[in-house]
């Protein structure tokens, strides 16, 4: 199973003191991570694009601007289903915590409560 990063499912906020504005919300347009299973998921990287207080020369519009660039994922506070993963957290564990939620929801369907 392959986790797909770019669903609704997860949010990347931007940390402080980083490229992107802080505490905002970025959109993940692509995930360039060579995933293993006991990879942490703090350590993946991928193409982010969102509001940022870094200009460039030749830049004389306002800020914030919208830019896009790689990023590590250790730059953003990662949630998923509202929930913010720790820096533990390893891909083999989301794997796992995903696959559980799909077989609850399968057994949900399946099972229907007694009135």
């Amino acid at each position: 199973m392959k986790i797909d990063f770019l669903t609704k499912d997860f949010k990347f906020i931007s940390k402080p003191d980083e490229y992107y504005l802080e505490l905002t919300e970025v959109v993940i347009e692509g995930d360039y991570t060579d995933w293993r299973p006991n990879s942490f998921i703090y350590e993946g990287w991928g193409f982010f694009r969102g509001l940022t207080m870094v200009s460039y020369r030749g830049y004389d519009g306002e800020l914030p601007r919208i830019d896009g660039d790689t990023a590590s994922f250790s730059e953003f506070f990662i949630y998923y289903k509202d929930k913010i993963l720790s820096e533990e957290t390893k891909y083999e564990d989301l794997i796992n915590i995903i696959k559980s939620e799909k077989r609850d929801d399968m057994i949900n369907q399946i099972i229907k409560p007694l009135d």
